[in-house]
């Protein structure tokens, strides 16, 4: 599993955050955790997180699967895009002033990027227009702007004529003229028809639509989704079927010929090759059908064809398209699912003030500007999120802390994430935990003697912990562990000479060393308590006076050598 990675996620109006992603993390978590910093909690479903490849593609974030186990890019740093991923059919359905001005804002970048297009006439310019009102409020001098240079003059001269015209108002204006254009909610991808001609491949909300590649205002191609059969890819080819509303058969029927060929009314004037002139007849009120006899026939489709450079960008075409179609079949996309009215939603933005949005605000509120009772309003709705978010970190840093405390009981090592004093919860692994008495964390008079106490318990159980080791041990490794054993009841018995004398000095019971030792040796030799170094090599005296208990045969080995 990969390790964990930098990532800086940036916003539709410019600012940025910066996190460390985790291996577990999911990319539905991760976004969720976009909602909670933009204020977003029931209109997540338009919404998503994309990065772009070396040819500057979209590639959405999977949320049924983790972030870090995607196709990203390989540096060490990763950059993510918050955007809007599924355009609604009319602003209306949004019921949250964080998510109209979220798609208010994603709208201004497409217009600057050419994803969103307009003919060039008063529309463009009332668009440019409504947007500077809507940032900068009455016009100003010396604001700065991405209006093209020829446009600059008729759009400043738009933007004057929108004195005293609401922020939220402004909002509501470009939304609408955005809804009007046949490139709103438009994903583009480049691609090449059979005669080697170059096309943009529009896929939305309404359907797959080929545009222009020269000018984007040009729709030399559009299919619903109610026309579209089926979708499918074969390395660098797409390739749509299309249910055929020009043929009839004859046949009997109850299908209904005014629906199907209905031309979408965002699409005329734009649409080439879609409609003709008996679609037309059969629309006009005056025109009688009997459907009785004429009808369409269920093997009437065709198919479109286009080829890319790649196959990823082929697989990503047909992701995009099958994701759209989902979102198409959602049911508060069909009509007449508006929670507010447009003047509903411009009150309610300018009742916020642009302050609702929180990270937003950067772009669009002056505190300068604010009167006094405003100011207290904003200062109150601070404090509130202050204690909110204060809540939040308390919450977030107990299960930390449990989690640090599960971790440490799993693995002896406390993770150094852990909050707070980590010498209160710091014990030994399973097995090795060994009581300390009271008094030797008292304070003392004699410092060193006290330091010495403290090392004399802890040595002690040392040895305790080695001695059990070793009598569970079995075969070769049982003599490592008894050399060990030994060594550390070398060294208690050394650390208790040095208290001892210490003690006597300042004239306090002295500890018996040779009763404190004999304690973890219980029926061992006395060459289970003491290195080889420490014990006398030769004479019998010795050797009697310091093990009484020893063999008569290992005593008589002890004298030959």
């Amino acid at each position: 599993m990969s390790n964990s990675r930098q990532t800086k996620i940036l916003f539709l109006d410019g600012t940025e955050i910066n996190v460390l992603i985790q291996p577990s993390l999911s990319s539905r978590d991760l976004l969720d955790m976009v909602f909670s910093h933009l204020h977003i909690k029931t209109d997540k479903s338009y919404f998503g997180i994309f990065w772009k490849d070396s040819c500057n593609q979209k590639h959405w974030l999977d949320l049924e699967r983790n972030v870090l186990d995607q196709e990203l890019p390989p540096n060490k740093s990763l950059l993510l895009f918050f955007g809007v991923r599924f355009f609604c059919e009319s602003f209306t359905c949004l019921s949250e002033d964080s998510s109209v001005l979220a798609l208010f804002y994603q709208i201004v970048r497409n217009l600057h990027s050419k994803e969103l297009c307009f003919a060039k006439g008063p529309l463009l310019y009332e668009t440019y227009a409504h947007i500077l009102q809507a940032l900068h409020g009455d016009y100003k001098e010396g604001i700065e702007h991405e209006i093209p240079d020829d446009l600059v003059d008729v759009v400043i001269e738009q933007w004057r004529g929108l004195k005293d015209c609401s922020r939220g108002k402004a909002v509501v204006l470009t939304i609408q003229n955005a809804e009007n254009s046949p490139s709103y909610g438009m994903h583009y991808f480049q691609v090449k028809d059979k005669q080697n001609n170059l096309h943009w491949l529009g896929v939305s909300h309404k359907g797959i639509g080929q545009f222009d590649y020269e000018n984007r205002t040009i729709v030399t191609k559009m299919f619903t989704w109610k026309q579209l059969e089926n979708l499918y890819y074969r390395e660098k080819k797409f390739s749509i079927e299309v249910h055929d509303s020009k043929r009839l058969v004859q046949s009997k029927s109850t299908y209904n010929i005014y629906e199907e060929t209905q031309v979408p009314e965002r699409y005329h004037g734009h649409i080439h090759s879609s409609c003709d002139e008996l679609s037309t007849a059969i629309n006009e009120p005056t025109t009688q059908v009997s459907t009785s006899r004429r009808t369409f026939s269920s093997g009437s489709v065709y198919v479109h064809a286009w080829f890319t450079n790649s196959l990823s960008l082929t697989k990503n075409i047909w992701q995009t398209a099958i994701e759209q179609h989902k979102h198409y079949l959602r049911p508060e996309n069909f009509q007449g699912f508006a929670t507010r009215t447009n003047e509903e939603i411009v009150k309610s933005l300018d009742r916020a003030k642009f302050v609702a949005v929180g990270k937003y605000s950067k772009a669009v509120m002056n505190i300068e500007t604010l009167t006094p009772e405003e100011r207290k309003e904003r200062k109150i709705e601070l404090e509130k999120r202050k204690l909110m978010l204060e809540e939040k970190l308390k919450q977030r840093l107990e299960e930390l802390k449990a989690s640090c405390i599960e971790e440490y009981e799993l693995t002896g090592h406390l993770p150094k994430e852990y909050p707070g004093d980590s010498e209160a919860i710091l014990q030994k692994k399973v097995g090795t935990l060994f009581p300390f008495p009271p008094k030797l964390f008292s304070d003392h008079a004699d410092i060193v003697v006290n330091e010495l106490e403290k090392k004399v318990e802890i040595v002690k159980s040392v040895v305790a912990a080695n001695k059990k080791v070793y009598k569970e041990s079995k075969g070769t490794i049982r003599r490592k562990h008894k050399f060990t054993f030994k060594t550390s009841a070398s060294e208690l018995r050394k650390l208790e000479d040095r208290l001892n004398n210490l003690k006597i000095k300042k004239g306090q019971k002295a500890v018996h060393v040779s009763k404190s030792v004999e304690d973890f040796s219980d029926d061992d030799s006395l060459d289970d308590l003491v290195s080889p170094r420490d014990s006398p090599a030769l004479g019998r005296e010795n050797i009697t006076r310091c093990s009484p208990r020893v063999s008569k045969t290992k005593m008589e080995k002890q004298m030959l050598i």
